[in-house]
């Protein structure tokens, strides 16, 4: 119905709408008068007023909900309507925490770290719980053996779970939790193409392939291992990941390319956010503020 019918027939648009409200009041109603009949003959006067007394606290959480709801949908369907859909998923996510929804963040760190970094994003998200996987992992098989037990031991007193995952430690979530029920993820700098990264480091080392699979392991100059069985297994189990994603990159990321990053946000459907002057671990002052507004902006 467009607007020009509305203005032409302001009486039926109104009437349309209404009538079916007003016979679903009287329905309630009916509904209502039928059990107190009931109660108060069959049951006792008692039982009809302990209804009675519950019936205001009941009535305000169904009129709490129909508020956020109701105002949500209205938000949610104008933002859709403007092809805005980064903005409406937000909304809606917003909306389902304002009914009370426990929410979980889950947060993986990378090469070098530990899970007390998950307390510099506690203040950022004080309507939700935050934790950090104290994991041991070093490679992705490992992961896909330890991370699904960490995930199910925090999050399955959650209705909601967020993974903010930096460096590998996405990489690793990308192996190890793509089949689990994750609402958002965020990634910090992410490995998102480990073969190629892989075959980069080889190439900056002058290692050839037949020389790895000889070796089996090379010791790099920068500090890296390369192994062969580990080029192997990320060549037979590439990623999926299908769950919705935001991205933060640096522009001086020396790890991957901004021609990998956005080949694999295109094909995920992500959202991409570059910080030119970032690099690949965060640590700056400005860097962090970046990070931190780009958080509170991907998760309402």
């Amino acid at each position: 119905m467009d607007i020009k019918m509305i203005k032409e027939n302001k009486l039926k648009t109104i009437l349309k709408f209404a009538i079916p409200s007003t016979i679903a009041m009287l329905l309630q109603t009916a509904i209502t008068i039928t059990d107190g009949y009931f109660t108060g003959n069959y049951v006792g006067e008692n039982a009809l007023a302990a209804i009675n007394l519950g019936l205001p606290i009941l009535y305000f959480y169904l009129g709490l909900g129909l508020c956020i709801g109701v105002g949500g949908s209205v938000i949610n369907g104008r933002l859709l309507g403007a092809k805005d859909k980064n903005k409406a998923s937000q909304v809606f996510s917003q909306t389902l925490v304002n009914i009370e929804m426990k929410r979980l963040i889950i947060y993986i760190h990378g090469k070098g770290g530990n899970a007390e970094e998950a307390n510099h994003y506690r203040p950022l998200f004080p309507e939700g719980d935050v934790v950090g996987f104290d994991y041991i992992s070093q490679n992705p098989w490992d992961a896909k053996n330890e991370f699904p037990g960490l995930f199910d031991s925090c999050s399955k007193a959650y209705d909601e779970v967020i993974l903010i995952a930096n460096s590998i430690g996405a990489f690793f979530a990308m192996s190890a939790l793509a089949e689990k029920n994750i609402s958002k993820a965020l990634f910090i700098s992410p490995i998102v193409n480990m073969e190629k990264l892989i075959t980069d480091m080889m190439m900056w080392s002058n290692v050839t392939e037949d020389e790895l699979e000889s070796k089996k392991e090379i010791p790099t100059e920068f500090g890296e291992t390369l192994s062969w069985e580990y080029l192997c297994y990320v060549r037979k189990h590439p990623i999926e990941w299908n769950i919705p994603t935001c991205i933060l990159y640096g522009g001086k990321d020396n790890l991957t390319s901004r021609e990998t990053i956005s080949e694999f946000a295109e094909k995920q459907g992500a959202d991409l956010t570059v910080m030119e002057d970032g690099e690949h671990w965060f640590h700056t002052n400005a860097q962090m503020q970046f990070l931190d507004d780009w958080l509170r902006r991907s998760i309402p």
